[in-house]
């Protein structure tokens, strides 16, 4: 997802491998990953889940893709919509803490809790 070479309709309309690249779950727009993960409209269900989890980090691919607290969020998020079971199979989770360590063993940093924190003090 990050690279953009993930079997979503205009990457795989890229390399011949769909007669088009509009988004099959809306029709609207071709299937990016920006689409896919934050516009399209058939996810909005999931993506509010999403949105709930992250607050506004949700709504940024550079947060999702980057910030180790929100790598279990976007999984989620992914699982939810069954959006790649064809390609993958069902997906399951690994354990939070095996996905935190492997986030920083990829320098990825871990924002996610202090930002619930700062959220749950809020409410």
């Amino acid at each position: 997802l990050r690279t953009g070479h993930a079997p979503l309709r205009k990457h795989l309309h890229k390399i011949g491998r769909a007669d088009t690249p509009t988004c099959q779950a809306c029709g609207e727009a071709p299937e990016t990953v920006p689409h896919y993960i934050l516009y399209c409209p058939a996810f909005n269900h999931p993506r509010a889940a999403m949105s709930f989890e992250l607050g506004d980090d949700a709504r940024s691919l550079t947060s999702l893709f980057t910030n180790a607290g929100s790598l279990r969020s976007l999984f989620r998020y992914i699982h939810r919509t069954r959006r790649f079971e064809e390609q993958f199979g069902g997906m399951s989770l690994p354990p939070a803490k095996e996905i935190r360590e492997k986030a920083k063993k990829r320098g990825l940093k871990d924002t996610g809790k202090e930002k619930q924190k700062k959220r749950n003090e809020q409410r």
